[in-house]
């Protein structure tokens, strides 16, 4: 059950639709397109759909699940990020009480965008590996992350950009 007003009711329909959208007996094909996993803001809903066809677990659930890889997620890249960076890893233990201080985005129903956090906080420090010792699979890491926001979340995407174009000028500056 939900609270009234919440959107992860809109994104648990989304992500079982993704689900039983090619199923034989599935009436989603007359009402709306095939779902394009190439749009903006749609790997929730790939990721919980796919995993949702799964009966044990079902949709629902595995959206559920997708937001507790955000509960983990966060503190998890906080800790590469710091290490990456050199600095204490005990500022991911800090993270974890603000993960949980931003339920309002979890409350307000902004499933997408916790969903891509994780994804944002590794961008950064793969992205500064990639220009700090430039390699091919370290520019592949850094662009498979940036497509992962891209997918998980428009908005974060945008402002991953400007903390990396930020990071790009800083990097330059002190070199």
């Amino acid at each position: 059950k939900f609270q009234p007003m919440q959107d992860l009711g809109h994104h648990i329909g989304l992500s079982a639709i993704v689900a039983d959208y090619n199923s034989k007996n599935s009436l989603y094909p007359a009402l709306y397109d095939p779902p394009d996993p190439l749009n903006a803001n749609s790997l929730l809903y790939f990721v919980a759909g796919y995993l949702g066809r799964l009966r044990i677990i079902g949709v629902t659930n595995c959206v559920r699940l997708c937001m507790v890889g955000y509960l983990a997620g966060v503190p998890l890249a906080n800790l590469y990020a710091l290490r990456v960076f050199g600095r204490s890893p005990w500022a991911a233990v800090i993270s974890v009480p603000l993960v949980f201080a931003h339920n309002m985005n979890f409350v307000a129903g902004f499933a997408n965008l916790l969903f891509a956090g994780p994804f944002m906080v590794l961008t950064i420090p793969l992205f500064y590996r990639a220009l700090a010792k430039p390699s091919w699979k370290r520019a592949a890491w850094a662009a498979l992350m940036f497509v992962l926001v891209f997918l998980a979340h428009a908005h974060i995407f945008l402002w991953t950009g400007a903390l990396c174009f930020t990071l790009t000028l800083v990097f330059f500056v002190m070199a």
